[in-house]
């Protein structure tokens, strides 16, 4: 199976003029943009909690856990959206677990591909990285999100330059 990518310069430059938009958005605004993650999980928890409520409540004698996990779901969610950082917060841990495993993962990987040099050295260099951020979101996990953004930022704004210079046929 192979995938086919129908592109031309038009659709190039309109990407790129998005993701150069985009970028600067962020960039200019990357201390507020954390907190609206923060707020925008919060308000995605206290949505899906009511929905389990509801669900649990129309089950009728069986659905006791489900209204349980509602109600439960219903405190979290709005003492996170009283306090988004602490969303941010849980998120940095999330993600910070999550590279930490993905980034030990390619490191016991990596020697599979000793044979060739140098995928050798940029796994075990990306691994590595991966592992540092995972320990440095685990550490900080708010300025850790912050970073993020802020390097998500500048992803999009190196992207759409390189888009509007030179766009791919």
């Amino acid at each position: 199976m192979e995938i086919v990518w129908i592109s031309n310069r038009q659709n190039q430059r309109s990407s790129g003029i998005i993701a150069l938009i985009l970028g600067i958005i962020i960039l200019l605004a990357a201390p507020f943009i954390t907190s609206l993650i923060g707020v925008v999980l919060s308000a995605i928890v206290l949505i899906i909690s009511i929905i389990v409520l509801i669900t649990g409540v129309m089950m009728r004698g069986v659905g006791i856990p489900l209204i349980l996990l509602g109600i439960l779901g219903l405190c979290l969610g709005t003492f996170a959206l009283l306090s988004p950082d602490l969303a941010v917060s849980v998120l940095g841990i999330f993600l910070g677990v999550w590279m930490f495993f993905l980034g030990a993962g390619q490191l016991m990987v990596a020697s599979k591909f000793s044979s060739d040099t140098l995928y050798y050295v940029l796994i075990l260099l990306g691994a590595t990285l991966t592992v540092l951020v995972g320990l440095f979101l685990l550490i900080s996990p708010v300025k850790g999100m912050q970073i993020m953004v802020l390097f998500f930022g500048c992803y999009l704004l190196i992207f759409g330059l390189l888009s509007l210079i030179r766009p791919r046929y």
